[in-house]
């Protein structure tokens, strides 16, 4: 056991290795873009809002792989300077689902993992004072942040329209929704509603908005089942073992969960594949780390 576990170490760190490069190749390309190009929705080599996917699942991570301690001194240097870069790559990439999921789902996992109150507290403030720093001295950037709240901004109105659509969906078809992957015909055939301005569009930009009108209230149940239980899984083996890929997990799926809540990440395969790869290496090194205890 303990020979395989080596081997699968070895493995996947030079998996990790390389995937992690090319998200920080991607993150220098959409710096590149934001600082250079004045362009403040920079995808890099990719789309922006996969892009958003992705960093409000990898930030979070990065963030407690640093506060843990955990890694290797080899590792800590790199990592925080890719931390950095994606953060960077998260203010130039523009998604404003990604801006709140991350600091969000990071604070949550850090507070479960900081037991010194105080030095959260200050740690959080610390960061909100630079990142409002970086948005006071960016017009771009803080006009960008304040149509958060923006109600008659047409991707904000747009989004309200579709989500009353979807809440028709339901009211129609509330036990089974209007079935899988129907959303787009459902919206656009029947349920599109007259002031709406943007007619081809697809999906619901809400997890639970989609789910609720495609699978009705026994696919969302379903959903938020699967959520908790994951969700209470991590938080659960954490504390009972402190091991940092234990709180991984919920960090992860934090991070899917609230930058899905303005956006369908979970009908984005690109988002989804990252999801399940970063989830099913942490229950692996969770298995890992169990099996290696067990070893006299």
């Amino acid at each position: 056991m303990g020979i395989l576990s080596a081997l699968w170490f070895c493995a996947i760190q030079q998996y990790l290795d390389c995937d992690c490069v090319s998200f920080v190749i991607n993150d220098l390309a959409i710096v590149f873009q934001g600082l250079v190009q004045g362009n403040y929705r920079a995808s890099g080599f990719s789309i922006y809002m996969s892009v958003g996917g992705f960093l409000s699942m990898i930030l979070p991570v990065l963030v407690l792989l640093l506060l843990s301690g955990r890694l290797d001194a080899r590792y800590r240097l790199p990592t925080a300077i890719t931390l950095v870069i994606g953060c960077m790559a998260l203010l130039f990439n523009g998604t404003r689902g990604a801006w709140l999921a991350v600091p969000i789902a990071a604070f949550i996992c850090a507070a479960f993992l900081i037991r010194d109150r105080k030095k959260l507290l200050v740690g959080t403030a610390i960061g909100a004072l630079i990142f409002a720093g970086i948005f006071a001295a960016s017009p771009a950037l803080s006009s960008r942040f304040a149509t958060i709240s923006d109600t008659k901004m047409q991707s904000n109105s747009e989004r309200f329209l579709l989500w009353t659509s979807a809440s028709h969906m339901f009211a129609d078809h509330p036990v089974l929704g209007i079935g899988f992957a129907g959303f787009k015909a459902a919206y656009q055939g029947q349920y599109i509603l007259p002031e709406a301005k943007e007619p081809d569009l697809e999906h619901a930009h809400s997890n639970v908005m989609h789910m609720l009108a495609e699978c009705g209230i026994i696919g969302l149940a379903a959903l938020l089942f699967f959520w908790w239980t994951c969700l209470s899984y991590g938080f659960r083996m954490w504390g009972a073992t402190h091991r940092i890929a234990a709180l991984l997990i919920p960090a992860i799926l934090l991070g899917l969960i609230l930058q899905g809540l303005t956006e369908y990440n979970m009908g984005n395969s690109a988002v989804m594949k990252l999801h399940w790869l970063l989830m099913g290496l942490c229950l692996q090194w969770q298995r890992l780390d169990e099996g290696s205890r067990m070893l006299p």
